[in-house]
């Protein structure tokens, strides 16, 4: 009885300090995207304001014609005003998020950088799959990094959660470019699958920042009762 729930307690122990460690990953690779979002929308907004004073201005200038003109016409004309402010409005997160994208792309010229946020979405993913074989599926281009770092992080797997894994690289299917990195993790029989590509983390901190991105380039919304 005593040994079992030593097995227990070690088993939980494990558990906790894989989960811990999978955490601290996530969040230093969180950490580099949320700097480049961090930057891109410091410079649309600079970019923007200029813009949207003088769109802001055209509304104002039309809500005093109001009591000059006819109001079926005159409200045409604000409301065209504002569908146009929410259209641009659109049009500005969207090339935030490009911008971005490109910026990511770019930096994945510093191999080193890479390399190592590379190996850390391995590794994460790798962790979240904890199965004895796992299958490590790169674009064709990162084959040669997957390779170098597979490893280390076969090493430090084994470190965090006290069990042994196989890691083999996919040297015949590939993943696409748009993914612009990263990896999915399968297992042996390919029927399971942890996606963790750069794209993909793009795409969380897109739906994560939306509502923070649109409030810190275009203020409180005073008709929302409630910010998301």
């Amino acid at each position: 009885m005593n040994f079992n729930k030593q097995v227990e307690r070690m088993v939980a122990f494990m558990d906790q300090e894989g989960e811990e460690r999978a955490q601290e990953i996530d969040a230093k690779t969180e950490e580099e995207f949320n700097i480049f979002v961090g930057q891109m929308v410091q410079t649309e907004r600079l970019r923007i304001n200029n813009h949207f004073q003088k769109l802001e201005k055209l509304v104002e200038k039309q809500k005093v014609m109001y009591y000059f003109y006819v109001k079926r016409a005159h409200s045409s004309s604000v409301n065209n005003a504002r569908i146009r402010i929410l259209r641009l409005k659109e049009e500005v997160l969207e090339d935030v998020f490009n911008k971005t994208r490109e910026q990511v792309i770019k930096n994945l010229s510093y191999t080193n950088e890479y390399r190592e946020t590379m190996k850390n979405l391995i590794l994460q993913a790798c962790i979240k799959m904890l199965v004895p074989k796992q299958h490590i599926r790169v674009r064709k281009n990162d084959v040669h990094i997957a390779s170098d770092v597979v490893t280390e992080v076969a090493q430090e797997y084994t470190r965090l959660t006290q069990l042994d894994v196989s890691l083999t690289v996919d040297n015949k299917f590939f993943l696409p470019d748009s993914v612009i990195g990263g990896a999915e993790i399968y297992d042996r029989r390919g029927k399971c699958k942890i996606v963790n590509t750069l794209q993909y983390r793009l795409s969380l901190i897109r739906k994560l920042l939306m509502p923070v991105i649109r409030h810190y380039l275009f203020g409180i919304n005073p008709r929302r009762k409630y910010f998301e």
